[in-house]
């Protein structure tokens, strides 16, 4: 992203086509320059990949603010939907242009273009029609092309997931990479730790719960759980959004006297708890007691409470077992509904967290140090192409790498036909806003 001063003047420029050719052939030659050269970084790092090595090069001012822009904004675009595709849009791209500079250089016409890409029309149809479901042999085939140490990890974390599981996929300082099943909802939040009396963790099993979107204000409003609490064996959940010092006061001693067998979440109030209670709710199969809605409580605490399975609180974290599978399904698919919508960065980092919180079924991924950037980026490759791949397949014979998913390698298409249209259209003169 490139910043812009607040104040600052632009000039307009206008670039010719004879400006705009020099850029493409500039372009071109450093993409097939670097391709497959081992360059070496300011961090001692050294890197043989075309797409890397492309994007971090520098070409001219004026192919900065034309045709890489465009380049790597759909490079991008390809990267989030899976990864390592981006470095298959430029190989179409820069061979296109290769193949086809007259084009750019001569006053050609719109047929000539037309009748250009219709080898990427022909194969697009291709992929379509000779797509087929992976099989043993073919995944095999498909590891050989990956870090060995990376394709070591990748088979274990397909031996622990099933087609359903979730993976999620952190970075880490761990000299190794770690992986972990998880069938638990865990919370990483934050949250009064008071409560826990120095111990390392509370431990309940078939507790009742009681999740209140709202302060506790007095006493009185849950003296009726509390007694519940102390008459019999029942452990207790009690998740609120804060509590006032006499109230905190009154539970912990009850705690230490052990008159009670309650655990009280008392959440801290931040952006990321703002709505974490619909999530908890989801993951216990219960309810939210809201006053907006009418209700208070003193009068939630007196009913017949729901009952969980299994929970087990450390510091800043909680685990939890999830009642009811469909619902928290129906929860999970809410809230990527909510990503797709939302507009706002932040907000969808928060949703994203959410997300892994609630979701049960799930392999956690710790990768090991990222200086190791061949074992790093051939794993996340090998995790996101894997789930393309179980869609269906295509042996594609004019790139290097012969075997690609299908929904990927015709998204890569398309993609490609349509930069080629906005590169053709925009040949005969550009005009730059550029800062002073």
């Amino acid at each position: 992203m490139h910043q812009t001063t607040y104040g600052a003047t632009h000039k307009v420029k206008t670039l010719s086509r004879e400006d705009y050719v020099k850029i493409l052939a500039e372009e071109v030659d450093c993409f097939f320059n670097v391709s497959e050269e081992n360059t070496v970084y300011n961090n001692k790092l050294t890197i043989k990949d075309s797409s890397v090595n492309y994007l971090n090069s520098i070409t001219s001012s004026n192919s900065l603010f034309t045709f890489r822009k465009l380049l790597e904004r759909e490079f991008d675009d390809c990267e989030m939907i899976s990864k390592g595709s981006g470095n298959i849009f430029l190989s179409y791209v820069f061979e296109y242009i290769h193949s086809n500079r007259k084009l750019f250089t001569t006053n050609s016409s719109d047929s000539e273009f037309e009748e250009s890409l219709s080898y990427l029309e022909k194969e697009l149809e291709e992929v379509k029609n000779n797509s087929f479901k992976m099989n043993k042999e073919i995944f095999f085939n498909f590891l050989e092309k990956y870090n060995k140490e990376s394709v070591e990890d990748f088979l274990k974390i397909i031996s622990d997931s099933k087609i359903s599981s979730s993976i999620f996929i952190e970075k880490s300082n761990y000299q190794k990479t770690r992986i972990r099943k998880r069938n638990d909802c865990v919370f990483n939040i934050s949250f009064d730790n008071d409560f826990l009396l120095n111990r390392d963790k509370v431990e309940f099993k078939n507790f009742k719960f009681v999740i209140i979107d709202g302060f506790i204000d007095s006493v009185s409003e849950i003296h009726h759980l509390l007694h519940e609490s102390s008459e019999t064996n029942q452990p207790y959940l009690l998740i609120c959004k804060g509590m006032r010092e006499e109230v905190k006061y009154t539970i912990i001693q009850n705690l230490i006297r052990k008159t009670i067998n309650l655990f009280p979440v008392s959440l801290a109030t931040n952006e990321e708890n703002v709505n974490i209670t619909s999530d908890f709710a989801a993951v216990l199969n219960g309810d939210v007691v809201n006053h907006l809605t009418g209700d208070t409580i003193s009068a939630a605490v007196r009913r017949d409470l729901k009952i969980g399975k299994k929970l087990i609180v450390t510091k800043n974290k909680i685990s939890i077992e999830p009642v009811d599978s469909e619902r928290l399904s129906r929860h999970i698919k809410f809230l990527k509904k909510r990503v797709e919508e939302s507009e706002v960065e932040i907000n969808k980092q928060y949703l994203l967290k959410r997300i892994k919180f609630v979701t049960a079924d799930r392999i956690e991924v710790y990768i090991k140090n990222e200086n190791d950037y061949e074992y790093t980026r051939d794993l996340l490759r090998m995790i996101d192409s894997f789930k393309h791949y179980q869609k269906g397949c295509f042996i594609n014979n004019d790139y290097k790498s012969n075997l690609e998913p299908t929904s990927v390698i015709t998204m890569v298409i398309k993609k490609v036909i349509s930069f080629l249209k906005i590169i053709y259209n925009i040949r005969l003169c550009i005009i730059l806003e550029r800062e002073d």
